[in-house]
Order: C-alpha cells, then structure tokens, then sequence
C-alpha cells in the first residue's frame, strides 16, 4: 500500500487533447488515476540506489546493457498501482477518504490473484461492497446516495448517513491498509465523475514580470492511497525492508516535495 503525504504527478502519455497540459497517468478501461508498473519500478529502483549493493540492484530490478553489452531480468515483478481511497472534503471534518464499490472489488479481484480473496482484509472489502449495494437497492428517492461510515471508539465502523436506517453495519476496520476515521462509500458514477476532475495547478514562468509560458498541471491530491503488488521467487526480505522504512519519493516534482509516500 503507498499513502501519500504529498500531491502526486506521474505524467500520462500525452496523447489526450486537453486543456490540462500536463495530464496524470490513468488506468485504460476505468480511468481512474494510476502509476504504472514501469514508472514505479524506476521510481523504487532509484530510490535503493546506493542503498543496496549493485549486485542486489541488478537482482531485483535487473541489469541495464552495460559494457559487457549483456542485460538480465529482474527477479522481482511489479504491478500496476491502482487508487483504492480518494480523499474528499467535506463538511463534517477537513477531509474522509472515499471509495465505491467498484474500486473495492477491482482491489479484491487483485487479492484473488495471490490467493488471498479468503483474507480478513478481503472480507472487510466485501462487506463494504455488500452494505453499500443493500443500502442503496431500499433508497430511490435519494439523488446521488453517498453512505457514510463513521469508526467507533472500538475500532468499527457504523453507518451514520441517512441510509443508516437501512443497514446494519459493525464493520472491523484493523484489516485494512489504512484506519480511517470516517469512511465514505459513494457510488461508482460519482466516483467516476470525481476522479475525471483531479485539482489542476497552474504553473508559470515570468521575465521581468512578464509571462513566457503558463502551462497546467493535473495532480492527485496527498492522503491518497494506491496498492501495488509484486511478485518474486527468491528471497527479498532486504528490498522489503528498504522501502518499507522512511518516505519514497514517486512521479516528477522532486524538487516540489511532490509524490512523499510510505509503503
């Protein structure tokens, strides 16, 4: 899991003709914001450079053609990142994650490919899935329904949202990747509406005040939170260790303080 504490950039292909200069990479079928498995292997490629021993770089990641006019593969393989919360202002507090049904059944279908779709992290996703969907089938009368689940001093969760009366929900949350205060459930085509209009920050270059090239950035906002998952037969308990101590820095705008995240 990758929880960001800064805005995130990971620049898209380029192709879109959009008012947006500088778009974020996005899945192909769901739209929704992604870091692809490429970008985020360099980004953690070079983010154990000279920390690990070129050896074990060249292990993990693979050897680039060097002198010897050789390459190899890298033994670890990594996954696309998908965005599993979305944080989203709101009245009650500064902000709530959100989710939908569809992220969170895109996330257990992952789960399923390494046999975990039994886990209690799973679970506690069906179960989300299953109370929004039973919340939502009872109400016709409310436009755009957004289920909201608030956690108890026990550490469950509880419906609070006027579609409480039509669900019973006592959800443990321990299992999932981050703990969430208050959880919003919304519907996928909200979801989809949302993601479609990340913040975009205009950025500006000026000579004796006067402007030579405004251009538009698309960003995904901070307290965001992807999963990623990698796969590897030998042991890499070392890389594991290396990125799951201190931030790592992903997408451009290093400089910036952009794409901060902990693994």
């Amino acid at each position: 899991f990758m929880d960001f504490f800064s805005n995130l950039h990971v620049g898209g292909t380029g192709n879109d003709f959009s008012i947006v200069d500088l778009q974020v990479q996005r899945d192909p079928i769901t739209k929704r914001p992604a870091i692809f498995a490429s970008s985020l292997k360099g980004a953690l490629r070079s983010h154990v450079a000279g920390k690990l021993t070129q050896n074990n770089i060249n292990l993990f990641f693979g050897r680039d053609l060097d002198e010897s006019k050789t390459t190899s593969q890298g033994k670890v393989s990594f996954s696309d990142a998908h965005l599993l919360f979305y944080p989203l202002r709101t009245n009650r507090c500064a902000y709530m994650l959100a989710a939908s049904p569809a992220m969170l059944q895109d996330f257990v279908n992952q789960l399923a490919l390494m046999n975990l779709e039994s886990s209690d992290l799973a679970k506690v996703c069906n179960t989300l899935i299953a109370k929004a969907n039973e919340a939502w089938e009872k109400v016709q009368s409310v436009n755009k329904p957004v289920l909201l689940f608030g956690q108890n001093v026990n550490g469950s969760l509880r419906a609070e949202s006027k579609l409480a009366q039509y669900v019973d929900a006592q959800i443990e949350l321990s299992a999932l990747p981050t703990q969430p205060k208050q959880l919003l459930l919304v519907s996928d085509a909200d979801m989809e509406m949302m993601l479609v209009s990340l913040p975009v920050l205009a950025h500006n270059r000026l000579e004796n005040g006067i402007s030579k090239s405004l251009w538009y950035e698309e960003v995904v906002p901070r307290k965001s939170v992807f999963y990623t998952m990698t796969f590897t037969d030998i042991d890499d308990a070392e890389l594991h260790d290396m990125l799951t101590n201190g931030f790592i820095q992903i997408g451009a705008n290093a400089t910036l303080g952009y794409g901060l995240c902990k693994f």
